[in-house]
């Protein structure tokens, strides 16, 4: 998948759940998972997601669509093809955004050395700015920072082997997305750093 910013709007969408092996989406301070009337809401917006994906040939495979970001008036999803592409959509509940991203992730290598790569962005996003990452299972994050400063970021589903069987993480960014972002992931009980740049 080539990085590419993001035009939001009204979309795609679907059931949700993780891909087989994944664990639940954790939710992180600043990624809202909002619970009530807003729930219909959300429901349509997938509802208009999985109709636009279906139409284009991008429906999800049976691991189903992952509930990326949740507010009251838009969402963000994820979902694997039955082609082997990742796709990533942004609705708003307005219809004045509308994106839909789909990729190859067998295609997002790293650098050499590196355990982690851009699968989208970094883009636009509801709540900002976003970027997701593609990082080797066996590395789990546990810390990201983003110009220094502490950010928030979520698990979102572990990929299909054939698909990489890479993690997906989310990591919405407050301001544009110049500067360092710095992961820290869990390696078999040790720590280990990686710095991505964005310019």
């Amino acid at each position: 998948m080539v990085p590419a910013p993001l035009l939001l709007g009204l979309l795609l969408g679907c059931g949700a759940k993780g891909s087989a092996g994944s664990e639940p989406a954790e939710s992180v301070p600043g990624i809202s998972a909002s619970a009530g009337p807003t729930a219909d809401r959300r429901a349509d917006l997938k509802e208009g997601v999985l109709a636009s994906a279906m139409a284009a040939g991008e429906a999800p495979t049976e691991a189903g669509v992952s509930d990326v970001v949740r507010s009251e008036d838009s969402g963000t999803f994820l979902w694997e093809t039955r082609t082997g592409r990742l796709c990533l959509a942004q609705a708003v509940a307005s219809g004045a955004l509308d994106s839909r991203l789909c990729g190859e992730p067998v295609q997002d290598t790293p650098e050499p050395g590196s355990p982690v790569s851009r699968a989208f962005g970094p883009g636009t996003a509801p709540e900002g700015w976003m970027v997701v990452l593609l990082a080797e299972h066996s590395h789990r994050v546990t810390s990201v920072r983003f110009r220094g400063e502490e950010a928030d970021w979520k698990f979102v589903r572990t990929l299909a082997p054939a698909l990489s069987g890479r993690d997906v993480y989310y990591v919405p960014l407050r301001d544009a997305p110049t500067g360092d972002l710095e992961l820290t992931f869990d390696v078999g009980g040790q720590q280990r750093k990686e710095l991505l740049r964005f310019t």
